[in-house]
């Protein structure tokens, strides 16, 4: 660029879930929630959130105040899996490493529908004209779960189809209430003594804006959650091009 006779160029470099997270506030005031949170919902797990300074302890040397973090929280394994999550593990990529985004994010819905429904058949659950339709769908991935969820997939209607709607959306329902245990998990973090907050969750990711079972999971989750454990509000907002949006309030931040 400095060649082509640009010069004193600025340039904003931001994760995606921080810039999800301050495209809240191109919509919302600041002072019209508590606290704001970060979540990306699709092919991974993310979320972002500041944090009191006192809090990292990985940096002692910040002054007091507020930073805004990005967890990586798909990244977390200290979590208990089923058969079918570790069965999932095992044959990925990294196996052992972020055992928390293989249980709930967008890349892996798909591959624990196929092993579930496959197990599912041969405990004898379907009918054999079924299980047949059903593997040769396969492999299965997150936009064939949703449809399976929905009974709107190439499967033929049948008390089968039903049978196996109910354990894909399952999976999307358990997906959802990790997702909300992870919220929670970061506002017991910031303070638990705090109560009667409104926390907003600015939210994006192809999980979270086209999977609509997931979604309204998840908000009905969290907001019972927060209510009952912190008797607090939470609301979500889901903007248009928030990372690009998120980008440029950071940018323009920094000219404050």
């Amino acid at each position: 660029l400095s060649e082509l006779g640009e010069r004193d160029i600025e340039i904003t470099l931001l994760n995606d879930t921080l810039a999800v997270l301050l495209s809240a506030f191109a919509y919302t005031s600041l002072k019209s929630h508590s606290q704001t949170f970060g979540l990306i919902a699709g092919t991974g797990l993310n979320t972002a959130a500041f944090f009191d300074n006192a809090l990292i302890k990985k940096l002692p040397e910040l002054k007091s105040g507020e930073s805004l973090i990005n967890l990586e929280s798909g990244g977390f394994s200290k979590i208990k899996q089923g058969d079918f999550d570790i069965e999932l593990d095992k044959t990925s990529q990294d196996p052992g490493k972020c055992k928390y985004e293989k249980m709930c994010s967008g890349a892996y819905l798909g591959r624990l529908s196929e092993i579930t429904l496959r197990e599912a058949a041969i405990k004898g659950l379907f009918t054999l004209e079924f299980a047949k339709e059903l593997e040769a769908l396969m492999p299965i991935d997150s936009v064939l779960a949703d449809a399976i969820a929905n009974e709107s997939s190439p499967l033929t209607k049948s008390e089968d189809s039903k049978i196996a709607s109910e354990i894909v959306g399952a999976l999307i329902e358990r997906s959802a209430k990790l997702v909300s245990a992870n919220l929670l998990a970061i506002a017991l973090l910031q303070d638990s003594s705090k109560t009667s907050r409104e926390f907003c969750i600015s939210a994006d990711g192809s999980l979270f804006r086209k999977c609509i079972p997931f979604r309204s999971s998840l908000i009905n989750y969290s907001k019972q959650s927060f209510k009952e454990t912190l008797s607090s509000e939470i609301n979500f907002v889901s903007p248009e091009n928030g990372t690009a949006i998120g980008t440029a309030v950071s940018a323009a931040l920094r000219r404050i």
